[in-house]
């Protein structure tokens, strides 16, 4: 099999996958995660130290780059733009758009969509993507613009030093709903090929997240999380576990007619260059206050 060989240098608080997935980006080669991981379990990409060896097969890279043409793209409009300097930019990503690229190769996605923007206004413009949302979560993301800022952004985003904030709305339940709790158990991937979380009494990952309502009427309650620990889906896990589903969770709760309702409000940090204490936010969707009411 033809093979095309790159070697590149990690940092040591990078994941593998998220390392490779950038590296290949600069190189205008699209491959997925599922893609990446599936070469990594195949010794096509491996590991010696510091040093990362790629081993790609030209059919790979082929396909690759004739999947360029994006069907439905998604272009970022000024008021999608919650801040932005020489070094970083924070957008608001909408409901029902992936972070990054999918297993499908005419499927658009934020990451694409903020290099679009950038290269718009000046060609070959670098970006990291630093963290993701699930498909249907809506909210603010934070993306590196300068390549000597990215370890120690993604040794903040490692370290919790970027405090994430979210909103959602929940059917309200009967009985005395207290107006602060926290969870705090251990989370596992369920088997089987659906990506689902589920709470264990050992052999999982710490999930911590602190839950405040803000809001409430005869039918919903808007409740803030504040997540401690960066676990997958832990939101709609420990709110389920409350018993109180995020509205519209198929997943975790019931299926519903609109999008899920949950949305990553703010990020708190310090700006990476400055020193600057920063709180971003992406405004709280429509749909969201239709539902609450004044």
């Amino acid at each position: 099999m033809k093979t095309k060989n790159f070697n590149f240098q990690k940092a040591k608080t990078r994941k593998l996958n998220d390392a490779v997935s950038d590296f290949l980006n600069e190189k205008k080669i699209k491959l997925s995660h599922t893609e990446i991981q599936k070469l990594i379990n195949e010794k096509n990409i491996y590991q010696k130290g510091e040093q990362v060896f790629l081993h790609l097969p030209l059919k790979l890279i082929q396909t690759s780059n004739l999947q360029t043409e994006i069907i439905q793209k998604y272009d970022l409009g000024p008021s999608d733009i919650l801040f932005e300097d020489e070094t970083i930019i924070l957008i608001s990503k909408p409901s029902g758009q992936p972070s990054q690229a999918t297993l499908d190769p005419n499927r658009d996605h934020i990451y694409a969509s903020v290099l679009r923007y950038l290269n718009d206004k000046k060609p070959d413009s670098y970006a990291a993507l630093l963290h993701r949302l699930d498909v249907e979560t809506s909210g603010v993301m934070l993306f590196c613009k300068k390549k000597s800022f990215n370890k120690n952004l993604q040794t903040m985003f490692e370290e919790r030093k970027i405090q994430k904030t979210y909103v959602a709305v929940a059917r309200k339940k009967e009985g005395i709903i207290p107006t602060e709790w926290q969870v705090n158990n251990f989370l596992k991937k369920m088997s089987g090929k659906l990506l689902k979380m589920q709470t264990v009494k050992s052999g999982g990952d710490k999930a911590i997240t602190d839950f405040k309502i803000l809001q409430q009427n005869s039918d919903y309650l808007l409740i803030q999380a504040t997540p401690l620990t960066g676990r997958t889906h832990q939101i709609r896990v420990h709110l389920s576990e409350s018993k109180l589903p995020i509205l519209n969770d198929a997943l975790y709760g019931e299926a519903g007619e609109g999008r899920l309702m949950l949305h990553a409000w703010k990020l708190n940090f310090t700006h990476p260059k400055t020193g600057e204490a920063m709180e971003v936010e992406a405004p709280i969707p429509t749909v969201f206050k239709t539902l609450m009411g004044p």
